[in-house]
């Protein structure tokens, strides 16, 4: 088997684990006051300052952005993957290759469905319907 067959198998599945790990990544809270680190603060000033509510801009859209960049990564996985398919098409190099770019292109939909997904406070009602309430 060649080198480049390898090599891309290896990088594609680690373009995979990493576009997984972002998408993690997104899922936890940004607020830097839900953190363990400053438990022993929040102990000790309990009327600091307020946490920043989890809706607010920059933290609602995070985990989207993750997904986002993870979806990226592994869309080149996938398509490195099939391009070495085209070139190196023996049965062996085949298999390894195909088994890539189908573990790829699994990661990929999730992904994608994660990435394009609103938050509820962006959502716009259906005509005629209420508003949500605040």
């Amino acid at each position: 088997m060649p080198f480049e067959v390898a090599f891309t198998a290896v990088y594609s599945l680690l373009l995979t684990l990493g576009a997984i790990g972002l998408h993690r990544l997104g899922r936890r809270d940004p607020s830097a006051w839900s953190s363990r680190m400053l438990a022993g603060y929040r102990a000790q000033h309990p009327d600091s300052i307020p946490a920043t509510p989890s809706d607010a801009f920059p933290h609602r859209d995070s985990g989207r952005l993750h997904s986002a960049v993870g979806a990226v990564a592994c869309l080149a996985a996938l398509l490195v993957t099939v391009a070495q398919l085209i070139r190196h098409h023996r049965p062996g190099e085949a298999i390894l290759l195909a088994g890539c770019a189908a573990i790829a292109g699994a990661a990929l939909h999730p992904l994608l469905r994660a990435a394009q997904s609103r938050p509820a406070a962006d959502r716009v009602p259906a005509p005629g319907a209420a508003p949500p309430e605040s």
